[in-house]
């Protein structure tokens, strides 16, 4: 049986690395199961995932970060560290999950790494966030965010993060708001953020924005 592949088409590709992309992902479909990535990143964004799963614009780069943090991940293990290590914590009948880059139990450290094209001079609120939640979550001592520019490996930076006041009576607020506008399919409201840039979901986001400016200006 012959295979109606056409491989001599751009979009061939394009949908090969979309699939991978996917495949290097976890799903998620429960609405009462919501991933620390989901909450610090924008609600609607992550709502709009789930219903509607779109391909990036800039889909090789993620999976060629995504592939390449993995094998890094390996690297770490070998040496003795926990590497993706699964967490959770529930509250109010919603689940709240989670993977730590890495762990080091001998100094009961959590450690973020994330690899950048360029590092700015200060951290990006959502990954200290994800950070400082993981660290709230595991009850550890330590918390670090790694940055390591991919053109340059000299440029590596690391913050430590200190322990943030009720973080998690916050992680579950916007856990429990994504959860229940996947329960009712109302979207949570548009967030901004350094996200807006490549949103696939920007019509959408739009759309919706628009929506809410007319709704303010009748109350």
């Amino acid at each position: 049986m012959g295979r109606d592949l056409d491989i001599a088409k751009p979009a061939f590709y394009q949908d090969i690395l979309c699939e991978l992309y996917e495949r290097l992902r976890y799903g998620k479909s429960d609405p009462r199961i919501i991933s620390v990535t989901e909450i610090t990143q924008c609600l609607l964004y992550s709502y709009f995932h789930r219903h509607r799963n779109v391909c990036v614009p800039q889909i090789g780069s993620l999976v060629i970060g995504t592939a390449g943090h993995r094998m890094v991940m390996d690297i770490l293990s070998e040496k003795g560290l926990i590497v993706e290590r699964f967490v959770y914590a529930k509250r109010d009948n919603i689940k709240l999950i989670g993977r730590v880059d890495v762990y080091d139990p001998n100094t009961n450290t959590v450690i973020e790494i994330k690899f950048l094209r360029k590092i700015p001079p200060e951290p990006y609120k959502d990954h200290v966030l994800q950070t400082a939640i993981y660290k709230e979550m595991i009850n550890a001592d330590r918390a670090l965010l790694v940055y390591i520019q991919t053109d340059d490996l000299s440029n590596v930076k690391i913050w430590r993060i200190k322990r943030k006041h009720n973080i998690l009576d916050y992680a579950f607020e916007r856990a429990k708001t994504l959860s229940e506008s996947l329960v009712h399919s109302t979207p949570p409201k548009p967030e901004k953020g350094r996200w807006c840039r490549y949103c696939p979901y920007a019509f959408d986001c739009a759309s919706l924005w628009k929506k809410l400016r007319k709704t303010m200006w009748k109350d």
